[in-house]
Protein backbone atom coordinates (compact mmCIF):
# COMPACT_ATOMS: atom_id res chain seq x y z
CA UNK A 1 0.00 0.00 0.00
CA UNK A 2 1.62 3.24 -1.15
CA UNK A 3 0.23 6.25 0.69
CA UNK A 4 -1.15 4.37 3.69
CA UNK A 5 -2.40 7.55 5.40
CA UNK A 6 -4.08 6.68 8.71
CA UNK A 7 -4.48 3.01 7.83
CA UNK A 8 -7.91 2.71 6.22
CA UNK A 9 -6.54 0.73 3.28
CA UNK A 10 -4.59 -1.49 5.67
CA UNK A 11 -7.80 -2.29 7.53
CA UNK A 12 -9.62 -3.08 4.28
CA UNK A 13 -6.79 -5.34 3.15
CA UNK A 14 -6.90 -7.24 6.45
CA UNK A 15 -10.67 -7.60 6.22
CA UNK A 16 -10.27 -8.90 2.67
CA UNK A 17 -7.98 -11.66 3.92
CA UNK A 18 -4.50 -10.32 3.20
CA UNK A 19 -2.01 -11.70 5.72
CA UNK A 20 1.18 -9.91 4.67
CA UNK A 21 0.93 -6.15 4.11
CA UNK A 22 3.60 -3.50 3.68
CA UNK A 23 2.15 -0.06 4.43
CA UNK A 24 4.28 2.79 3.06
CA UNK A 25 3.57 6.35 4.22
CA UNK A 26 5.78 9.35 3.50
CA UNK A 27 4.50 11.52 6.36
CA UNK A 28 6.02 10.41 9.68
CA UNK A 29 3.57 12.62 11.58
CA UNK A 30 0.64 10.64 10.16
CA UNK A 31 2.17 7.36 11.30
CA UNK A 32 2.93 8.78 14.75
CA UNK A 33 -0.62 10.11 15.20
CA UNK A 34 -2.14 6.80 14.10
CA UNK A 35 0.03 4.88 16.53
CA UNK A 36 -0.70 7.38 19.29
CA UNK A 37 -4.40 6.60 18.96
CA UNK A 38 -3.93 2.84 18.85
CA UNK A 39 -6.70 2.40 21.44
CA UNK A 40 -9.13 3.89 18.93
CA UNK A 41 -7.86 2.39 15.66
CA UNK A 42 -6.82 -0.99 17.01
CA UNK A 43 -3.11 -0.42 16.47
CA UNK A 44 -3.62 -0.88 12.75
CA UNK A 45 -0.02 -0.10 11.77
CA UNK A 46 1.31 -2.72 14.17
CA UNK A 47 -1.27 -5.44 13.54
CA UNK A 48 -0.02 -8.99 12.87
CA UNK A 49 1.24 -9.28 9.31
CA UNK A 50 1.54 -5.51 8.83
CA UNK A 51 4.92 -3.88 8.24
CA UNK A 52 4.78 -0.09 8.35
CA UNK A 53 7.50 1.88 6.60
CA UNK A 54 8.01 5.64 6.62
CA UNK A 55 9.31 6.34 3.11
CA UNK A 56 8.42 7.85 -0.23
CA UNK A 57 6.47 5.18 -2.10
CA UNK A 58 8.34 5.35 -5.39
CA UNK A 59 11.71 5.20 -3.64
CA UNK A 60 10.61 2.27 -1.48
CA UNK A 61 9.51 0.16 -4.45
CA UNK A 62 12.65 0.97 -6.45
CA UNK A 63 14.88 -0.16 -3.59
CA UNK A 64 12.83 -3.24 -2.70
CA UNK A 65 13.90 -6.72 -3.76
CA UNK A 66 10.44 -8.17 -3.07
CA UNK A 67 7.62 -9.01 -5.44
CA UNK A 68 4.01 -8.26 -4.52
CA UNK A 69 0.61 -9.73 -5.31
CA UNK A 70 -0.77 -6.21 -5.29
CA UNK A 71 0.64 -2.69 -5.32
CA UNK A 72 -2.16 -0.38 -4.29
CA UNK A 73 -2.48 3.42 -4.51
CA UNK A 74 -5.76 4.84 -3.26
CA UNK A 75 -6.39 8.54 -3.99
CA UNK A 76 -2.75 9.38 -3.37
CA UNK A 77 -2.29 13.11 -3.60
CA UNK A 78 0.84 13.98 -1.63
CA UNK A 79 1.23 17.57 -2.75
CA UNK A 80 2.77 18.55 0.57
CA UNK A 81 3.85 15.37 2.35
CA UNK A 82 5.92 17.21 4.94
CA UNK A 83 6.23 20.88 5.88
CA UNK A 84 8.62 22.76 3.63
CA UNK A 85 8.53 20.20 0.83
CA UNK A 86 8.28 21.15 -2.80
CA UNK A 87 4.84 21.55 -4.31
CA UNK A 88 6.03 20.09 -7.63
CA UNK A 89 6.96 16.69 -6.23
CA UNK A 90 3.54 15.15 -5.72
CA UNK A 91 3.27 12.85 -8.70
CA UNK A 92 6.52 10.95 -9.18
CA UNK A 93 4.55 7.87 -8.16
CA UNK A 94 2.49 8.18 -11.36
CA UNK A 95 5.26 8.58 -13.95
CA UNK A 96 6.06 6.13 -16.72
CA UNK A 97 9.27 5.19 -14.92
CA UNK A 98 7.29 4.50 -11.75
CA UNK A 99 4.88 2.21 -13.61
CA UNK A 100 7.83 0.25 -15.01
CA UNK A 101 9.17 -0.18 -11.47
CA UNK A 102 5.77 -1.36 -10.19
CA UNK A 103 5.42 -3.78 -13.11
CA UNK A 104 8.79 -5.35 -12.39
CA UNK A 105 7.88 -5.85 -8.72
CA UNK A 106 4.65 -7.75 -9.37
CA UNK A 107 4.32 -11.48 -8.89
CA UNK A 108 3.33 -13.57 -11.97
CA UNK A 109 -0.36 -12.86 -11.37
CA UNK A 110 0.13 -9.68 -9.35
CA UNK A 111 -1.83 -6.49 -9.91
CA UNK A 112 -1.21 -2.78 -9.76
CA UNK A 113 -4.42 -1.03 -8.63
CA UNK A 114 -4.85 2.75 -8.71
CA UNK A 115 -7.90 4.55 -7.36
CA UNK A 116 -8.04 8.01 -8.97
CA UNK A 117 -10.22 11.01 -8.23
CA UNK A 118 -12.09 10.90 -11.54
CA UNK A 119 -12.17 9.30 -14.96
CA UNK A 120 -9.62 11.61 -16.58
CA UNK A 121 -6.98 10.76 -13.99
CA UNK A 122 -7.80 7.07 -14.34
CA UNK A 123 -7.45 7.34 -18.12
CA UNK A 124 -4.12 9.12 -17.79
CA UNK A 125 -2.91 6.41 -15.41
CA UNK A 126 -3.91 3.77 -17.97
CA UNK A 127 -2.15 5.64 -20.80
CA UNK A 128 0.99 6.01 -18.68
CA UNK A 129 0.84 2.28 -17.94
CA UNK A 130 0.57 1.51 -21.67
CA UNK A 131 3.62 3.68 -22.34
CA UNK A 132 5.53 1.91 -19.57
CA UNK A 133 4.75 -1.50 -21.07
CA UNK A 134 5.73 -0.19 -24.51
CA UNK A 135 9.15 0.50 -23.01
CA UNK A 136 9.13 -3.03 -21.58
CA UNK A 137 8.70 -4.37 -25.12
CA UNK A 138 4.92 -4.85 -25.27
CA UNK A 139 2.79 -3.25 -27.98
CA UNK A 140 -0.22 -1.14 -26.96
CA UNK A 141 -2.62 -3.90 -27.99
CA UNK A 142 -0.74 -6.51 -25.96
CA UNK A 143 -0.44 -4.16 -22.97
CA UNK A 144 -4.18 -3.55 -22.94
CA UNK A 145 -4.80 -7.28 -22.53
CA UNK A 146 -3.43 -6.72 -19.02
CA UNK A 147 -5.52 -3.66 -18.14
CA UNK A 148 -8.96 -2.58 -16.95
CA UNK A 149 -10.53 0.77 -16.09
CA UNK A 150 -13.84 1.31 -14.29
CA UNK A 151 -15.54 4.43 -12.93
CA UNK A 152 -18.28 5.23 -10.45
CA UNK A 153 -21.25 6.82 -12.20
CA UNK A 154 -21.81 10.45 -11.19
CA UNK A 155 -23.23 13.58 -12.78
CA UNK A 156 -20.27 15.47 -11.34
CA UNK A 157 -17.11 14.37 -13.19
CA UNK A 158 -15.00 15.34 -10.19
CA UNK A 159 -16.88 12.81 -8.06
CA UNK A 160 -16.63 9.92 -10.50
CA UNK A 161 -13.86 7.98 -8.77
CA UNK A 162 -12.12 5.54 -11.12
CA UNK A 163 -10.16 2.33 -10.62
CA UNK A 164 -7.35 1.29 -12.96
CA UNK A 165 -6.02 -2.26 -12.74
CA UNK A 166 -2.89 -3.58 -14.43
CA UNK A 167 -2.33 -7.33 -14.09
CA UNK A 168 1.04 -8.98 -14.73
CA UNK A 169 -0.64 -11.83 -16.60
CA UNK A 170 -3.21 -11.14 -19.35
CA UNK A 171 -6.79 -10.79 -18.11
CA UNK A 172 -8.77 -13.92 -18.88
CA UNK A 173 -12.41 -13.98 -19.93
CA UNK A 174 -13.27 -15.00 -16.38
CA UNK A 175 -11.22 -12.10 -14.94
CA UNK A 176 -13.13 -9.66 -17.15
CA UNK A 177 -16.47 -11.15 -16.10
CA UNK A 178 -15.56 -10.87 -12.40
CA UNK A 179 -14.48 -7.25 -12.81
CA UNK A 180 -17.65 -6.38 -14.70
CA UNK A 181 -19.97 -8.03 -12.19
CA UNK A 182 -18.15 -6.70 -9.12
CA UNK A 183 -18.03 -3.23 -10.64
CA UNK A 184 -21.74 -3.24 -11.46
CA UNK A 185 -22.55 -4.41 -7.93
CA UNK A 186 -20.56 -1.45 -6.59
CA UNK A 187 -22.28 1.02 -8.92
CA UNK A 188 -19.41 1.30 -11.37
CA UNK A 189 -19.41 1.41 -15.14
CA UNK A 190 -16.60 -0.01 -17.27
CA UNK A 191 -14.55 2.42 -19.33
CA UNK A 192 -12.23 -0.25 -20.63
CA UNK A 193 -12.33 -4.05 -20.38
CA UNK A 194 -10.52 -6.28 -22.89
CA UNK A 195 -12.88 -7.74 -25.53
CA UNK A 196 -15.87 -6.19 -23.79
CA UNK A 197 -15.59 -2.39 -23.58
CA UNK A 198 -12.88 -1.10 -25.88
CA UNK A 199 -14.36 2.05 -27.46
CA UNK A 200 -12.34 4.37 -25.19
CA UNK A 201 -9.07 3.13 -26.71
CA UNK A 202 -10.27 2.29 -30.19
CA UNK A 203 -7.39 1.53 -32.52
CA UNK A 204 -4.89 0.88 -29.74
CA UNK A 205 -6.32 -2.51 -28.87
CA UNK A 206 -5.61 -3.80 -32.37
CA UNK A 207 -2.32 -1.90 -32.77
CA UNK A 208 -3.74 -0.09 -35.79
CA UNK A 209 -2.31 3.11 -34.33
CA UNK A 210 0.46 3.93 -31.89
CA UNK A 211 0.00 5.67 -28.57
CA UNK A 212 1.42 8.90 -30.02
CA UNK A 213 -1.10 8.77 -32.86
CA UNK A 214 -3.91 8.17 -30.37
CA UNK A 215 -3.06 11.22 -28.23
CA UNK A 216 -4.38 13.89 -30.60
CA UNK A 217 -7.28 15.40 -28.61
CA UNK A 218 -6.55 18.84 -27.18
CA UNK A 219 -9.27 19.28 -24.56
CA UNK A 220 -7.24 17.61 -21.81
CA UNK A 221 -3.62 16.77 -21.17
CA UNK A 222 -3.60 12.97 -21.00
CA UNK A 223 -0.03 12.43 -22.16
CA UNK A 224 2.02 9.95 -20.10
CA UNK A 225 3.93 11.67 -17.34
CA UNK A 226 7.67 11.12 -16.92
CA UNK A 227 10.27 11.84 -14.27
CA UNK A 228 11.31 14.85 -16.33
CA UNK A 229 7.79 16.33 -16.18
CA UNK A 230 5.87 14.46 -13.47
CA UNK A 231 2.76 16.64 -13.16
CA UNK A 232 0.13 13.90 -13.30
CA UNK A 233 -2.68 16.02 -11.88
CA UNK A 234 -2.19 18.85 -14.36
CA UNK A 235 -4.84 17.82 -16.88
CA UNK A 236 -5.12 21.28 -18.43
CA UNK A 237 -3.39 21.45 -21.85
CA UNK A 238 -2.11 24.94 -21.03
CA UNK A 239 -0.25 26.29 -18.01
CA UNK A 240 -2.32 26.28 -14.79
CA UNK A 241 -3.94 29.67 -14.24
CA UNK A 242 -2.08 30.45 -10.98
CA UNK A 243 1.22 29.88 -12.77
CA UNK A 244 0.13 32.09 -15.66
CA UNK A 245 -0.70 34.87 -13.19
CA UNK A 246 2.65 34.39 -11.48
CA UNK A 247 4.52 34.60 -14.77
CA UNK A 248 2.69 37.75 -15.83
CA UNK A 249 3.22 39.31 -12.40
CA UNK A 250 6.95 38.52 -12.53
CA UNK A 251 7.19 40.08 -15.99
CA UNK A 252 5.41 43.22 -14.79
CA UNK A 253 7.76 43.51 -11.79
CA UNK A 254 10.80 43.14 -14.07
CA UNK A 255 9.49 45.86 -16.37
CA UNK A 256 8.65 48.21 -13.50
CA UNK A 257 12.10 47.72 -11.97
CA UNK A 258 13.75 48.60 -15.28
CA UNK A 259 11.55 51.68 -15.69
CA UNK A 260 12.26 52.90 -12.17
CA UNK A 261 15.97 52.31 -12.60
CA UNK A 262 16.14 54.00 -16.00
CA UNK A 263 15.89 57.43 -14.43
CA UNK A 264 18.68 56.85 -11.91
CA UNK A 265 21.78 58.98 -12.33
CA UNK A 266 24.22 56.13 -11.69
CA UNK A 267 22.20 53.39 -13.29
CA UNK A 268 24.03 50.22 -14.46
CA UNK A 269 24.93 49.70 -18.10
CA UNK A 270 22.97 47.37 -20.36
CA UNK A 271 25.86 44.89 -20.34
CA UNK A 272 25.88 44.86 -16.54
CA UNK A 273 22.12 44.22 -16.47
CA UNK A 274 22.57 41.34 -18.89
CA UNK A 275 25.36 39.90 -16.73
CA UNK A 276 23.57 40.07 -13.37
CA UNK A 277 20.16 39.23 -14.84
CA UNK A 278 21.63 36.16 -16.53
CA UNK A 279 23.06 35.05 -13.19
CA UNK A 280 19.71 35.54 -11.43
CA UNK A 281 17.73 33.59 -14.03
CA UNK A 282 20.38 30.95 -14.71
CA UNK A 283 21.02 30.04 -11.09
CA UNK A 284 17.38 29.41 -10.22
CA UNK A 285 16.63 27.65 -13.54
CA UNK A 286 19.37 25.14 -12.72
CA UNK A 287 18.68 24.90 -8.99
CA UNK A 288 14.95 24.06 -9.15
CA UNK A 289 15.30 21.02 -11.47
CA UNK A 290 18.23 19.77 -9.38
CA UNK A 291 16.02 19.81 -6.28
CA UNK A 292 13.28 17.90 -8.08
CA UNK A 293 15.64 15.31 -9.52
CA UNK A 294 17.44 14.84 -6.20
CA UNK A 295 14.10 13.90 -4.63
CA UNK A 296 14.18 10.69 -6.67
CA UNK A 297 17.66 9.92 -5.36
CA UNK A 298 17.29 10.67 -1.65
CA UNK A 299 13.61 9.71 -1.43
CA UNK A 300 12.38 12.68 0.59
CA UNK A 301 11.34 16.11 -0.74
CA UNK A 302 12.41 18.08 2.32
CA UNK A 303 15.84 16.43 2.40
CA UNK A 304 16.24 17.01 -1.33
CA UNK A 305 15.64 20.71 -0.80
CA UNK A 306 18.08 20.89 2.12
CA UNK A 307 20.83 18.84 0.46
CA UNK A 308 20.78 20.73 -2.85
CA UNK A 309 20.66 24.17 -1.23
CA UNK A 310 23.38 23.27 1.26
CA UNK A 311 25.66 21.75 -1.40
CA UNK A 312 25.27 24.67 -3.83
CA UNK A 313 25.44 27.48 -1.28
CA UNK A 314 28.34 26.11 0.78
CA UNK A 315 30.44 25.16 -2.24
CA UNK A 316 29.51 28.51 -3.81
CA UNK A 317 30.81 30.29 -0.73
CA UNK A 318 34.08 28.38 -1.02
CA UNK A 319 34.33 29.32 -4.69
CA UNK A 320 33.70 32.98 -3.93
CA UNK A 321 36.33 32.96 -1.17
CA UNK A 322 38.85 31.13 -3.36
CA UNK A 323 38.50 33.65 -6.19
CA UNK A 324 39.36 36.58 -3.89
CA UNK A 325 43.06 35.91 -4.57
CA UNK A 326 42.72 36.57 -8.30
CA UNK A 327 44.07 39.82 -9.69
CA UNK A 328 41.77 42.53 -11.02
CA UNK A 329 43.37 42.75 -14.46
CA UNK A 330 42.18 39.38 -15.78
CA UNK A 331 39.20 38.86 -13.48
CA UNK A 332 36.56 39.32 -16.18
CA UNK A 333 38.37 36.63 -18.20
CA UNK A 334 38.29 34.25 -15.24
CA UNK A 335 34.59 34.95 -14.72
CA UNK A 336 33.87 34.19 -18.38
CA UNK A 337 35.76 30.89 -18.07
CA UNK A 338 33.89 29.91 -14.89
CA UNK A 339 30.54 30.74 -16.52
CA UNK A 340 31.48 28.32 -19.32
CA UNK A 341 32.39 25.72 -16.70
CA UNK A 342 28.91 26.13 -15.17
CA UNK A 343 27.41 25.65 -18.63
CA UNK A 344 29.40 22.46 -19.19
CA UNK A 345 28.63 20.99 -15.76
CA UNK A 346 24.94 21.82 -16.17
CA UNK A 347 24.84 20.01 -19.51
CA UNK A 348 26.58 17.00 -17.94
CA UNK A 349 24.05 16.86 -15.10
CA UNK A 350 21.09 17.51 -17.39
CA UNK A 351 21.86 14.38 -19.39
CA UNK A 352 23.81 12.26 -16.92
CA UNK A 353 22.04 12.68 -13.58
CA UNK A 354 18.99 10.48 -14.40
CA UNK A 355 21.27 7.56 -15.28
CA UNK A 356 23.20 8.03 -12.04
CA UNK A 357 19.97 8.13 -10.03
CA UNK A 358 18.69 4.96 -11.68
CA UNK A 359 21.98 3.08 -11.42
CA UNK A 360 22.73 3.89 -7.79
CA UNK A 361 19.22 3.92 -6.29
CA UNK A 362 19.85 0.76 -4.23
CA UNK A 363 22.79 2.24 -2.32
CA UNK A 364 22.42 3.14 1.33
CA UNK A 365 20.88 6.48 2.22
CA UNK A 366 24.18 7.85 3.54
CA UNK A 367 26.00 6.99 0.32
CA UNK A 368 23.27 8.56 -1.80
CA UNK A 369 23.55 11.77 0.20
CA UNK A 370 27.34 11.76 -0.18
CA UNK A 371 27.12 11.16 -3.94
CA UNK A 372 24.62 13.98 -4.29
CA UNK A 373 26.93 16.39 -2.48
CA UNK A 374 29.93 15.29 -4.56
CA UNK A 375 27.96 15.71 -7.79
CA UNK A 376 26.72 19.20 -6.99
CA UNK A 377 29.73 20.71 -5.23
CA UNK A 378 31.83 21.39 -8.37
CA UNK A 379 28.84 23.12 -9.94
CA UNK A 380 28.21 25.16 -6.79
CA UNK A 381 31.90 26.11 -6.59
CA UNK A 382 31.83 27.52 -10.12
CA UNK A 383 28.44 29.22 -9.63
CA UNK A 384 29.72 31.05 -6.55
CA UNK A 385 32.38 32.99 -8.43
CA UNK A 386 30.71 35.24 -11.07
CA UNK A 387 28.29 37.21 -8.85
CA UNK A 388 30.64 38.28 -6.06
CA UNK A 389 33.44 39.14 -8.46
CA UNK A 390 31.10 40.94 -10.83
CA UNK A 391 30.11 43.19 -7.93
CA UNK A 392 33.77 43.59 -7.06
CA UNK A 393 34.63 44.79 -10.57
CA UNK A 394 31.62 47.03 -11.11
CA UNK A 395 32.13 48.63 -7.68
CA UNK A 396 35.61 49.85 -8.66
CA UNK A 397 34.15 52.17 -11.31
CA UNK A 398 30.55 52.79 -10.30
CA UNK A 399 29.92 51.87 -6.69
CA UNK A 400 26.55 53.66 -6.74
CA UNK A 401 25.27 51.08 -9.25
CA UNK A 402 25.74 48.15 -6.87
CA UNK A 403 22.38 48.46 -5.04
CA UNK A 404 20.58 48.48 -8.39
CA UNK A 405 22.43 45.34 -9.51
CA UNK A 406 21.70 43.56 -6.22
CA UNK A 407 18.02 44.34 -6.70
CA UNK A 408 18.04 43.37 -10.37
CA UNK A 409 19.63 40.02 -9.56
CA UNK A 410 17.01 39.40 -6.86
CA UNK A 411 14.08 40.34 -9.12
CA UNK A 412 15.32 38.10 -11.96
CA UNK A 413 15.76 35.24 -9.47
CA UNK A 414 12.12 35.55 -8.40
CA UNK A 415 11.02 35.64 -12.04
CA UNK A 416 13.26 32.62 -12.63
CA UNK A 417 11.30 30.62 -10.06
CA UNK A 418 8.07 31.13 -11.99
CA UNK A 419 9.85 30.44 -15.27
CA UNK A 420 11.45 27.25 -13.89
CA UNK A 421 8.04 25.87 -12.90
CA UNK A 422 6.59 26.78 -16.29
CA UNK A 423 9.47 25.22 -18.22
CA UNK A 424 9.16 22.04 -16.16
CA UNK A 425 5.60 21.68 -17.47
CA UNK A 426 6.39 22.81 -21.01
CA UNK A 427 9.66 21.01 -21.72
CA UNK A 428 10.56 19.10 -18.55
CA UNK A 429 13.31 19.57 -15.98
CA UNK A 430 16.07 18.88 -18.48
CA UNK A 431 14.71 21.60 -20.75
CA UNK A 432 14.72 24.04 -17.85
CA UNK A 433 18.33 23.19 -17.04
CA UNK A 434 19.31 23.72 -20.67
CA UNK A 435 17.75 27.19 -20.61
CA UNK A 436 19.73 27.85 -17.43
CA UNK A 437 22.89 26.72 -19.23
CA UNK A 438 22.12 29.20 -22.04
CA UNK A 439 21.83 31.97 -19.42
CA UNK A 440 25.35 31.19 -18.22
CA UNK A 441 26.58 31.22 -21.83
CA UNK A 442 25.20 34.74 -22.08
CA UNK A 443 26.93 35.61 -18.80
CA UNK A 444 30.21 34.27 -20.22
CA UNK A 445 29.77 36.38 -23.37
CA UNK A 446 29.00 39.52 -21.32
CA UNK A 447 32.08 38.85 -19.16
CA UNK A 448 34.33 38.41 -22.19
CA UNK A 449 33.11 41.66 -23.72
CA UNK A 450 33.84 43.43 -20.46
CA UNK A 451 37.34 41.86 -20.40
CA UNK A 452 38.02 42.99 -23.98
CA UNK A 453 36.99 46.53 -23.09
CA UNK A 454 39.31 46.49 -20.13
Amino acid sequence: ILGAGAGKDVLQALLAGSNQITAVEINPAMVDITRKHADFDGGIFDAPGVQTVVAEGRDFVARSSEVYDMIYLNLVYAQAPTPGSSALSESYIFTTEAFRSYWNHLSPNGRLAIVAHQGLEGTRALISAIKALNLEGLSAGTALRHAALLRYASDDPNQSTSVMILQKSPLTEQDVAVLFQAGRAAGMQPLFLPDAYEDLLHGLTTDEITLDQFLVQKDYNLFPTTDESPFFFNLDPVLPQPLQILLISAGVVLLLYLLLMSGARNRPSVLQLVFFGGLGLGYILIEVPLIQRTLLFVGNPTLALVVVLAALLLSGAVGSMFSARWGIETLWKHIALLALVVTALTLALAYGQPAIVAGLSRLSFALRLLITILLLSPLGFAMGIPFSNGLRLVGRRNEAALPYLWGWNAVTSVAGSALAASLAIWVGFRGGMLVGAVCYLIVALASWIQFQRG
